[in-house]
């Protein structure tokens, strides 16, 4: 019986929402993000992990994620990042991201359910992740931008596209200012 009412809990949960060791973790309102290159911007809605909760919980137990989301994460600090795919549904690839957005380098194609260690190889503030294939798909390179609040950059057009107008004028407000 509680493995039945455990199942239909997962099932019910709105989006944003995951189950961690048996404790709801709350990613909150999708977020917009946008990729920059030279030839195209990318516009993705993102679930936003920067506490250690959420970075433990990342997208483990998913089944499925639209080509047009991902999760990024935020480690509060410079350092080199080690990530693994313990209880990853879903293959990913990893963009591992500088202080202010600059793509690093990336890990193309993680396998589901593996343990090996995927290394950022240098200090990094940041990790974008999305669907495996789609860096490719999208073209997405060492140098190329990524913009999102975390990196002090409000993206109010896509927004509009995510929450209603009352949610957005809410979010603008309460936007993060962050110093260099």
């Amino acid at each position: 019986m509680k493995t039945f009412l455990f199942t239909l809990i997962v099932f019910l949960l709105p989006s944003g929402y995951a189950i961690a060791d048996g404790v709801l973790v709350d990613f909150g309102a999708l977020q917009p993000l946008e990729i920059v290159s030279a030839e195209q911007t990318i516009r993705l809605a993102v679930e936003f992990a920067d506490d250690p909760i959420e970075r433990a919980q990342g997208l483990m137990h998913r089944e499925k994620m639209a080509d047009d989301h991902g999760m990024l994460f935020d480690f509060d600090r410079r350092s080199t990042v080690n990530m693994w795919m313990k209880n990853t549904l879903i293959p990913l690839d990893m963009i591992f991201l500088s202080k202010t957005g600059r793509v690093v380098t990336i890990a193309r194609n993680a396998k589901p359910g593996s343990l090996r260690r995927i290394s950022s190889g240098v200090p990094v503030s940041g990790v974008l992740e999305v669907n495996a294939g789609m860096a490719r798909k999208w073209n997405i390179r060492r140098g190329d931008m990524v913009q999102h609040a975390m990196f002090g950059q409000m993206l109010v057009s896509v927004v509009e596209t995510i929450d209603p107008p009352e949610v957005q004028e809410q979010q603008v407000a309460a936007a993060p200012q962050k110093s260099e």
